[in-house]
């Protein structure tokens, strides 16, 4: 995503890069289970950056009509990320998706349904939960204080979280209507782990950061919290391994929004020039959005041979070397008369 350059944020854009690694990592297996909640923080931190960056710009302006603009015009820039890339893999994701399996017509109404609720090509639910994130916090924000906004975001966070982690023992807890009613709401507006509901929170954080209200103390205090938030998610995600037959999934876990708020505010206080880093900004968002494709083409590919999945280091290392050089690649085409489309695949 576009943003004005400065130097002070260059590790931040260093930072995108490294965590766009790190989800490949996840998707290619390359770590063992231990090592996943710290990486697990990946997504958070993105949505944390995208509430910060997009709220620096419309709460330093009071004119109305241009902070309703900046936020279009954000929006736009979302949209039409999620929409280039989605073009470009449409054959990956239908065969990937089997969205046609029973008809065309149902095809069609499973990729609406799809792009507005959950995930259309791998990963690419982040993209829309960005969008209805932040028009949530723009919205709630021009009547309720960033104080109102985290009492309605972090309940939204917990109860994401529980339908997480508690999934298979909440019909024995929650009365049976109620239950019913709220797996009826996720199979209509999708799962809260994977949308705008878990994403709320984060950028309502990144808002905060953005209007000053965080992110006054030193690195060290900030190092102090990474730490004890990181002992309290590692010791929340043994807890789930142990008892995993509870989990939807593990992907949204409590202790994750602080360590990912700690983990943010410790990446934005260090200012240091760092050499391309606009070009490592670009190639987070392309490398995010085109390494599943890859990794599973690499899959098939192999198949063909007899050759087994190419997991763990080998898959990471030729799914890495491949992303990046494609988003070289696109990062050199696109400054070509004819090929300035290609902009907007970042």
């Amino acid at each position: 995503m576009e943003r004005n350059k400065s130097s002070k944020y260059d590790m931040v854009d260093l930072t995108k890069l490294m965590l766009a690694f790190t989800v490949m990592a996840i998707h290619t297996y390359l770590l063992g289970r231990y090592a996943y909640p710290f990486v697990r923080i990946a997504v958070p931190v993105f949505f944390i950056f995208s509430g910060y960056f997009t709220f620096r710009k419309i709460d330093n302006v009071t004119d109305k009509r241009i902070k309703n603009s900046t936020f279009l015009a954000t929006m736009k820039r979302y949209v039409i990320l999620y929409m280039v890339w989605f073009i470009i893999l449409l054959p990956y994701t239908v065969n990937y998706r089997n969205y046609f399996a029973y008809g065309f017509w149902n095809g069609i109404k499973n990729i609406v349904h799809a792009i507005l609720t959950r995930s259309t090509f791998p990963a690419s639910w982040y993209l829309m939960a960005s969008v209805y994130g932040i028009a949530v916090v723009y919205l709630l924000s021009k009547k309720l204080s960033n104080k109102s906004l985290l009492f309605i975001t972090i309940p939204c966070y917990i109860i994401a979280t529980i339908y997480s982690e508690f999934r298979a023992v909440l019909p024995d807890i929650l009365p049976s209507s109620l239950y019913d009613i709220s797996m009826i709401l996720i199979r209509v507006f999708g799962e809260p782990c994977f949308n705008g509901v878990i994403a709320v929170l984060y950028i309502v954080i990144g808002k905060i950061i953005a209007d000053g209200k965080i992110g006054t103390k030193s690195i060290k205090v900030y190092g102090y919290g990474f730490v004890g938030s990181l002992l309290l998610l590692l010791l929340e995600y043994f807890y789930m391994r142990r008892y995993d037959f509870f989990a939807y999934t593990t992907d949204c876990l409590m202790f994750l929004a602080p360590t990912a708020l700690f983990f943010a505010l410790i990446v934005m206080n260090i200012h240091i020039q760092v050499p391309y880093a606009k070009m490592y900004r670009s190639m987070s968002t392309i490398i995010y959005c085109i390494h599943m494709p890859i990794y599973e083409t690499l899959i098939i590919f192999v198949n063909k041979f007899g050759i087994p999945n190419p997991v763990g280091v080998t898959g990471f290392i030729l799914t890495a070397l491949i992303a990046t050089l494609i988003s070289i690649g696109i990062l050199k085409l696109e400054k070509c008369k004819y090929l300035r489309v290609l902009q907007y695949t970042h």
